[in-house]
């Protein structure tokens, strides 16, 4: 990039940031989580990087917060594509006693313990100082329309939870001289199925506002892998009403892993 600022609308193939924030224009240098990237953003964005014919993944989005900087990564992945394949970094060490990480390790559903960031201790300590209803929580929703096979659709979902680590991880604190994370072999992701079909549209609005608010109201799931649920609800019989619900402070969490 020879460019210091990208415009307003970040060229055609740019991505929408969640809510609008007040930029008159958005340079190379800003950060892309303080413009509103979050960690299903930073998957798209990677995609897009790696459909242009570079090597990266979301941990480097972590790792270089700028355009400035991914694109240095992005040039150093191109030049070395042809290079043989390094042997992968080493994940950075837990600072836990020997006799804390055994026990933690010993258990057979759990694969891998990895420390959390400065910044992601700062989120964890404000959830605990300060616990809420719906602290942290994200919901996305949309409408799904046509036939779906939901079955298909829940298969697939499971399959991702299962091939990302990310979202296969759960937080560990209490009896441990420090907060960790803890990845496990296997996952499940929640769905929940309900049929609204026959209600009036606003009725279904109701639920759907009902749905949301008892679900912050569940708060932070401490020790569960996987901190999301998927409700799909049958509005009409050919679309579907789809809320995925994911907590910020864990997804943010996963930022060691790629």
């Amino acid at each position: 990039l020879d460019v210091e600022h990208l415009g307003p609308h970040l060229g055609e193939q740019g991505f929408e940031l969640g809510p609008r924030r007040h930029v008159e224009q958005i340079g190379i240098h800003h950060n892309f989580f303080q413009l509103g990237g979050d960690s299903i953003k930073s998957i798209q964005v990677i995609a897009r990087v790696n459909e242009a014919g570079y090597r990266l993944g979301p941990l480097q989005l972590f790792q270089h917060q700028t355009i400035a900087e991914l694109a240095v990564a992005a040039e150093a992945s191109r030049s070395s594509a042809g290079a043989p394949a390094a042997a992968p970094a080493a994940r950075p060490r837990v600072g836990l006693p020997a006799g804390e990480l055994d026990r933690l390790l010993s258990d057979p559903a759990v694969a891998d313990v990895v420390p959390l960031s400065s910044y992601q201790r700062h989120k964890l300590d404000r959830l605990l100082r300060a616990p809420r209803p719906g602290i942290f929580v994200v919901h996305r929703w949309d409408v799904l329309p046509g036939r779906v096979d939901l079955a298909v659709l829940e298969r697939a979902w499971q399959a991702v939870a299962e091939r990302y680590e990310l979202l296969r991880t759960a937080l560990a604190w209490e009896g441990l001289s420090e907060p960790v994370q803890v990845v496990h072999r296997r996952s499940h992701l929640p769905v929940d199925r309900q049929d609204w079909r026959g209600l009036p549209a606003e009725e279904q609005r109701q639920r759907l506002d009902a749905f949301l608010e008892a679900d912050r109201e569940l708060g932070f799931e401490r020790d569960k892998p996987l901190p999301m649920r998927v409700l799909i609800a049958d509005l009409t019989g050919d679309s579907f009403q789809v809320v995925i619900r994911s907590e910020e402070h864990t997804s943010e969490l996963q930022s060691h892993h790629d």
